[in-house]
């Protein structure tokens, strides 16, 4: 993996023909990261821009799916490109396009939106966001699993002009949590 800032915020990344590729999140599922058997420096176009999130090495959609897969996490602070490194399982992936899919078939008129907070130490939370008119269906989880954390390892939120109606925070996996929220949230 290749990567280089630019500006304030700019990050670019590129595969160097990794064996299974590398892959990023955007609101709809993982995306693959350009491969290249090296890192031409004139062409950064070429090169996929990272924005507040993860890049992934490894598929866990393939048949050849590890267990654990590293995750880097490029975030700038004025000048300087930090890089944060951490582990996910192949079930928490699973369970985050699990997430995205069941959001994005729910959102209606509204839309979806996902972002990481690399910079933050057990990196990198994950936040998945329906928003919809006045109301906002939030689920965080902290996907780095290198790391032990002291809180429940999902929250789901639901908002209604800016006040909170619903909070969960379950350690095991939310996906019937985030369907029954759901259902509240289609009744205000």
């Amino acid at each position: 993996m290749a990567l280089a800032s630019f500006g304030q915020y700019v990050i670019k990344a590129i595969d160097l023909d990794s064996r299974f590729g590398s892959y990023t999140l955007n609101e709809n599922t993982l995306v693959k990261i350009p491969s290249r058997g090296n890192a031409d420096f004139k062409k950064y176009n070429d090169w996929f821009t990272i924005r507040n999130t993860f890049i992934l090495i490894g598929d866990p959609r393939s048949t050849n799916a590890a267990n654990h897969y590293p995750l880097i996490c490029p975030y700038r602070v004025g000048d300087t490109l930090f890089i944060n490194i951490g582990f996910i399982s192949t079930e928490s992936i699973k369970v985050v396009l699990t997430l995205l899919d069941v959001l994005r078939n729910n959102a209606g008129n509204g839309y979806l939106n996902t972002a990481c907070m690399c910079r933050i130490p057990s990196m990198p939370p994950l936040e998945i966001a329906l928003i919809s008119s006045d109301k906002y269906l939030l689920v965080r989880t902290h996907l780095n699993e290198s790391q032990t954390i002291t809180s429940s390892k999902y929250l789901v939120l639901l908002t209604k002009g800016g006040n909170v109606i619903i909070k969960y925070t379950p350690n095991e996996e939310p996906i019937n949590t985030v369907i029954n929220v759901l259902n509240e949230m289609k009744k205000y």
